[in-house]
């Protein structure tokens, strides 16, 4: 963003974000697996189904938490840059930072584990939540619905129907 307006970032504010990105990620990241944690005493069944949501937000935290810890430990020189398995996220020698300039560390980090850990946490998120038993107690209800409504029409058009015939004098007839 600041490339946008011709400002430039220092190596420090850089580091300094990561490291700020990464503490704020990773305190959500913990409060929801509490929480989740926390509600599996509404959950009943077997091991899986009462805890599998937990699992699943867990995994997906840390998922999620791999590539912020990848610019901390490069910003730290825990893990340098440089050829494989070097914490390059992009390949040396690329005119720009774009997908097309990925290397084999930035797909795995940014796809499979980034994107992939946030499709878990959506799973693990909406598996907390019950939806599909909600959803079948809505498709339950909507046809319960549709069906009172359609038994009720005929009984509502036979009683207009007489209605409306009443009001009809006999000599227009």
């Amino acid at each position: 963003m600041i490339g946008l307006i011709g400002g430039t970032v220092t190596a420090a504010a850089r580091s300094s974000g990561h490291t700020i990105s990464f503490a704020i990620t990773g305190t959500i990241m913990l409060a929801l697996v509490v929480y989740i944690r926390y509600t599996a005493k509404y959950r009943f069944g077997s091991h899986w189904h009462t805890y599998g949501p937990t699992y699943m937000c867990c995994v997906a935290a840390l998922m999620i938490m791999a590539d912020l810890m990848r610019h901390v430990l490069q910003d730290a020189d825990v893990w340098p840059a440089g050829p494989w398995p070097g914490s390059s996220q992009y390949r040396a020698g690329c005119p720009e930072e774009s997908m097309e300039c990925l290397s084999a560390v930035g797909w795995i980090f940014t796809f499979a584990l980034t994107y992939g850990g946030f499709a878990m946490l959506f799973i693990g998120t909406l598996w907390n939540a019950s939806i599909c038993k909600k959803l079948t107690e809505f498709k339950k209800k909507w046809r319960e619905l549709q069906v009172q409504a359609s038994a009720e029409t005929p009984a509502a058009e036979a009683s207009s129907a007489t209605t409306s015939s009443a009001s009809v004098p006999v000599s227009a007839v």
